[in-house]
């Protein structure tokens, strides 16, 4: 600490709660060293007497009067240390500033510099001394805790006293200016001590202050971020449950998506009706151009982009269907046995045979490698295709029969659809196809996916006009 410090107050840094707190502190530490001073003082101030008391017996007072006056002060410093012990034992804290005992350590104070200077003036009768004060002022400053404005008071009174009491009795000017000088330099530094001792006790105190202050602040800040960690778990549980949820909520629709998704091929061909009409359209401008009128030359350049948008619709229709799940997206292939496909349409449909009066008829079939959707809506197609299109007469059976050829499987199905090489070239054409009933669509879907699996699909006549389908699928 630097010497500056020593009378610089360190409160004026200090909050007032912690100026308080720090004098409530130090006024229980100056009452504790109180105590010990008392008992002290008590102990030496009886070995005096015993000495006064022999010194009576001997009848030395009558020749020294000093030793009447040294009884007296030391009987009543006896009796008054046995009342401030008394006290100090009984002293408790009346209010939250202590002022009491506070009050009582200074009157404690004022009595020792009372009885040091007392005794320093007496010992004039002496040797001139004034040893006793300078014990008194260093005991008070070094080992009680006092304020600037109190130590600053008490020792210059005190001087004032001791320099009053010596003028009267010391008729030496050499040893009144001495003990003078000697006053003086003691009082100096004794309100030194005292503020080095005040001040450091205060800075300690406040460090101590500050230190717990910081740990409850930091107990707390710990306290309030267990509070938010255990926040923040209990919302990533509740988070990662709800993630859960949202996961088997998402699992159940891709169950039902799987369930439906038969059903949604159904409906394929209702979706397509929705570029029908236009493509309608450009295939009779189509018609209109190509009338076989003699002042009328047909532009080429506007067949041909008909033409290209007929394309165009038929790649918007493969793109639909492909939306929808059926078209042909690259999806690995599986073993697909079509005995097992054909069973289940000849089941979903054996009414519609029983209605018509028709009988299918199928020879063993192959195990193919292949999409099983897409198997199932080539045979639901080509069923379809024999079922919905006028029949020739007497062809009461549809005939299907499968040869196995080394590389291949080969398909035949007598349809016994009516139909005529003309008819033939367009139903394997998407965009043509509108022009004949929609379930012509089927027979050209048909073929995309014969084409999709590796193979080829044909359509032919027979020997009653019937319309003859041939297809095969490469060998798995």
């Amino acid at each position: 600490m630097k010497i500056k410090d020593l009378f610089i107050d360190p409160s004026k840094s200090m909050s007032e709660k912690d100026i308080a707190d720090a004098r409530a502190v130090m006024t229980q530490d100056s009452l504790i060293r109180m105590v010990w001073v008392i008992v002290i003082l008590f102990i030496l101030t009886v070995l005096p007497i015993i000495f006064l008391i022999n010194s009576f017996s001997l009848g030395e007072w009558e020749t020294i009067p000093a030793y009447f006056y040294y009884f007296c002060l030391y009987s009543f410093r006896m009796l008054i240390m046995a009342v401030f012990f008394i006290v100090a034992l009984r002293s408790r804290k009346k209010d939250a500033s202590g002022l009491p005992q506070r009050m009582l350590i200074c009157i404690f104070t004022g009595y020792i510099l009372f009885d040091g200077t007392v005794s320093g003036i007496l010992m004039q009768l002496f040797d001139g001394g004034i040893t006793t004060y300078v014990i008194a002022v260093m005991l008070v400053s070094a080992l009680l805790y006092h304020p600037k404005k109190t130590i600053s008071i008490m020792l210059p009174a005190s001087f004032i006293f001791l320099f009053v009491g010596i003028l009267l009795l010391q008729k030496n000017v050499r040893i009144l200016y001495g003990q003078s000088v000697n006053g003086l330099f003691t009082i100096s530094i004794a309100w030194v001590i005292s503020r080095f001792v005040y001040n450091s006790r205060m800075r300690d105190l406040f460090s101590q202050f500050t230190i717990t202050r910081q740990t409850k602040e930091l107990e707390y800040c710990n306290s309030m971020l267990y509070e938010r960690i255990e926040g923040h778990s209990s919302l990533l549980e509740q988070t990662n449950f709800r993630l859960d949820n949202e996961l088997e909520k998402k699992l159940s629709w891709e169950e039902k998506t799987r369930r439906y998704q038969d059903e949604l091929r159904e409906i394929f061909q209702v979706s397509f009706f929705y570029i029908k009409t236009p493509m309608q359209k450009v295939l009779a401008y189509l018609d209109h151009l190509t009338k076989d009128e003699a002042d009328f030359e047909p532009d080429r350049k506007s067949i041909l982009l008909c033409r290209n948008e007929i394309h165009h619709a038929e790649h918007a229709a493969l793109i639909l269907l492909d939306n929808l799940g059926i078209g042909m997206t690259e999806t690995p292939f599986s073993p697909v046995d079509l005995n097992y496909v054909m069973e289940r349409i000849l089941e979903s449909n054996s009414h519609r045979l029983t209605e018509m009066g028709l009988s299918f008829k199928y020879s063993k079939l192959a195990v193919i490698l292949g999409d099983k959707h897409q198997c199932f809506r080539l045979l639901q197609g080509l069923f379809d295709f024999c079922l919905t299109n006028p029949r020739v007469a007497d062809a009461e059976a549809i005939n299907l029969s499968c040869e196995f050829q080394p590389s291949r499987s080969y398909y035949t199905i007598d349809t016994g659809v009516i139909s005529d090489p003309d008819k033939n070239l367009r139903l394997f054409s998407m965009g043509q196809a509108l022009e004949e009933k929609e379930k012509s669509f089927n027979l050209a879907f048909c073929k995309k996916i014969v084409e999709h699996h590796g193979g080829e699909m044909t359509i032919g006549l027979n020997d009653k006009n019937g319309a003859v389908v041939e297809f095969y699928f490469p060998k798995s």
